[in-house]
């Protein structure tokens, strides 16, 4: 049952990420008028980003904790 439970809950995230993944697509293509080559390339650049700067802050915190010690 719990197993049951986990995959449920696995397929709502799933469905809400797709959700709001959808709604950004749509959004990008108003507002900037892209085609769909260009949502989709948007899309992974903003990827990128939001990638980047949790390494960054991963990074930052690492640099801290090496120049307290």
């Amino acid at each position: 049952r719990d197993a049951q439970e986990s995959r449920g809950l696995g397929d709502v995230y799933k469905r809400q990420y797709e959700l709001s993944l959808a709604k950004r697509a749509a959004k990008l293509r108003r507002d900037l008028d892209l085609e769909w080559e260009g949502v989709a390339l948007a899309l992974d650049l903003l990827d990128e980003v939001r990638q980047l700067r949790a390494e960054n802050q991963m990074l930052k915190q690492r640099l801290g904790r090496l120049l307290v010690d």
